[in-house]
This record gives structure tokens, sequence and C-alpha cells, in this order.
């Protein structure tokens, strides 16, 4: 991967399930330790540990060293985990409220690339706004969303529809978008 066409850029690579959005980021995170960045790297994972369903960057990097790397065993798949809308709602809020805390440290790391996998997770609550105020704070942004029809909303709270409507519009503020 040459990852200078990535650098002081923002990129956002989206797909459906099994695509292989984990996998390119995490080689792209690979070639950046490998290059020596990895002293400038803030890598937030929110991907939920789920069967089938999306893998966490620790499956294909090891050994961040230098870099900051954040997940949580708290974030859950809101589609694929609620028994029922009342609960799909919670999971999306404390997702979100886990999320924000990896975000706000971000910002007061000084950090200057910002990695982030599996960001469909926190805008599921958040404004693309939101994401764009936090995503400025670096020089060089990489992440990737899901965007695909495999996981369905079950219980009709639309979460289907804002989430695609939200990633569509936060790659009209990326300068590469990769689809999958």
């Amino acid at each position: 991967m040459n990852v200078e066409l990535f650098l002081n850029k923002y990129t956002l690579v989206i797909g459906d399930v099994s695509r292989g959005k984990t996998k390119l980021t995490g080689d792209f995170i690979k070639e950046l330790i490998r290059l020596g960045y990895d002293g400038e790297l803030y890598i937030i994972d929110l991907a939920p540990n789920v069967r089938n369903i999306g893998s966490r960057l620790s499956k294909y990097v090891y050994g961040f060293r230098n870099s900051i790397y954040r997940y949580s065993r708290e974030i859950r798949a809101p589609r694929v985990e609620a028994k029922d809308s009342r609960m799909l709602k919670e999971y999306i809020e404390r997702n979100y409220r886990v999320s924000l805390e990896f975000f706000k440290d971000f910002v007061k790391s000084g950090r200057k690339i910002l990695v982030v996998n599996d960001l469909s997770i926190f805008l599921h609550y958040a404004e693309v706004d939101e994401v764009l105020r936090y995503i400025e704070h670096s020089d060089t942004f990489f992440g990737n969303c899901y965007y695909g029809e495999h996981i369905i909303d079950q219980f009709g709270t639309g979460i289907d529809r804002i989430e695609r409507k939200k990633v569509l519009e936060l790659t009209k503020y990326m300068d590469n978008v990769i689809k999958l």
C-alpha cells in the first residue's frame, strides 16, 4: 500500500459486511508503523466483537508500540445484538458515550493521524458535523464505515436509513472515498 496517497488527506472506506474494510485499514496502519509514523497514530476501534460481523483492527495489526489504540468491550452491534427497539436505542446511546470519550481523548493527545475502524457505530447517534469537528483535529484521517444491505433493523427504528444518509453525507467531506 502506498500510504503517501493518503497522508495529509481524509479517506473513508465504505462497503457491506466482509468486503475487507478493516483489513485495508489494518494494512494502512501497518505501513504507517513500518515507515515510522507510529508515534503520530491515534487509532479508535469501534468494531463490536460479534460473530461474522466485522473485526477489530487487532486481528490484522499487532504491537502498536508508540501508537495510541483505543477500543472497548462495551461497544455493541445494535442491530445484531438487540432483542427489541428499546435495547437497540440503549446500545446506540452507550456506543456513542464510549466513542465520544475516545474522540475527546484524541483531541487532547495532539496526534496528527486519526484512524477509525467502524465509524458508523459513532454515526448511529452523532451528527456528521460533530464527527467532522473531531476529524479536523487530524492532518490525516483514514476510517471505514459500514455501508450496505446485509445488516438490517428488524425493529423499524429507521437506523438503516439514518446510517446510510450520514455515511453519504460524510463522503462529501473526504478527499478519498474507497467503496469495497
